[in-house]
């Protein structure tokens, strides 16, 4: 099991499905957590892990002109960026900046005082991500699919020492608030973390740095 998106959809089936097992390999603490209290000793848990090939590690934390707010993701979870669009409008009032945004289908953001760039997932994808000031992995909503997880981003991010805000679910269970990523615990935050992550290029680096040895280890 990689998230609890399996289980939300059709919780009988895979219960059922998971009994009949041997054993049930997971992927995250927040699916051993739920699934070993239910099915025992036959749960084990091996991390996700990403291979490093072809991707960039960013070395200079200094905020491009103008300064550059990335996401990639799913067509499903860009509804929890547009679920942060009025903080983003916030940030963009302060600060205006390029939104790029890499996704396999079209998608629409209101930000005025940004500029949007969309992307496919392409032969650049590495070079997309190299080029963000600041990653952003918002998964505002407290499901078991979000809890059960580790977004690909997020990962992403913290391997390639990107400076990254995020919510408090869909992140490793290792991440630490502005020690390895900034955690905006509530919609109302992200907009005040984002500002403060701007503001402060010590924060940028330190967070990135501690970000990519924490995924590495």
């Amino acid at each position: 099991s990689t998230d609890g998106t399996d289980y939300e959809s059709n919780p009988d089936l895979i219960m059922e499905i998971f009994k009949t097992a041997d054993r049930v390999t997971v992927a995250y603490e927040g699916l051993y957590n739920f699934y070993q209290p239910k099915l025992g000793n036959k749960v084990r848990r091996f991390n996700y892990t990403i291979i490093e090939n072809d991707y960039l590690i960013r070395s200079d934390w200094e905020i491009s002109k103008p300064l550059v707010i990335g996401w990639m993701g799913s067509p499903y979870n860009f509804e929890y960026v547009k679920s942060i669009e009025k903080e983003l409008q916030k940030v963009a009032e302060k600060v205006p900046f390029v939104f790029k945004i890499i996704c396999r289908q079209d998608v629409e953001i209101n930000i005025p005082n940004s500029k949007i760039e969309y992307y496919r997932y392409g032969t650049d994808y590495e070079q997309i991500i190299q080029s963000f000031d600041i990653g952003i992995s918002p998964f505002t909503e407290k499901s078991f699919s979000n809890t059960g997880k580790i977004g690909m981003k997020h990962q992403e991010f913290l391997l390639c020492q990107i400076p990254q805000v995020c919510s408090p679910q869909g992140i490793s269970e290792h991440a630490i608030d502005n020690v390895n990523c900034v955690i905006a615990n509530n919609i109302e935050d992200w907009s005040t973390s984002i500002l403060k992550l701007i503001q402060d290029t010590e924060l940028r680096e330190k967070i990135a740095i501690n970000g990519r040895i924490m995924c590495r280890e």
